[in-house]
């Protein structure tokens, strides 16, 4: 054990000897190079960056407000396609809805009954009906038959 001691020793001594050595190294290569050091070359670089800089935030802030307003088109497009497609844009060509008694339309007369409560919907609002089972148009009208006369094709179905 003390012949370990004797070498930690003095690799101890010779590592503080080695550190003071590097110090000196290069404090010498900095006195050297200090001459040579300057803050001007640093200050161009940092004024030539913010100038591309301010350029790119020009070119960020013009793409931004094209994105938008294309964001904003797009989003108004949508909406008048959406209207097209509603129901409502329907009522406003002359168009009625009938809505049942238990909130859904009613899209034929059939199986409707006396007495049944309905509304119907136009452009400018709803009013209520009341079913009589009265039907002023007539029976549904049927489709005539055509007579297939001498040298006629006649209905192959």
């Amino acid at each position: 054990m003390p012949l370990a001691r004797i070498g930690f020793e003095q690799v101890a001594a010779r590592l503080g000897h080695a550190i003071a050595a590097l110090a000196a190294e290069r404090s010498g290569r900095f006195e050297r190079a200090a001459p040579r050091l300057r803050a001007e070359p640093l200050l161009r670089d940092i004024d030539r960056s913010r100038r591309e800089l301010s350029g790119l935030a020009r070119r960020l802030r013009a793409a931004a407000v094209r994105a938008l307003a294309d964001h904003a088109e797009r989003t108004e497009r949508a909406a008048r396609l959406l209207a097209s497609c509603s129901y409502e844009s329907v009522l406003g060509r002359g168009f009625a809805v009938v809505w049942g008694a238990d909130g859904h339309v009613v899209d034929q007369a059939e199986g409707s009954s006396d007495g049944a409560t309905w509304s119907v919907e136009f452009q400018d609002g709803r009013v209520g009906v009341v079913v009589n089972g009265d039907s002023s148009s007539g029976p549904a009208r049927t489709r005539r038959k055509v007579k297939v006369g001498p040298g006629r094709q006649g209905d192959l179905f």
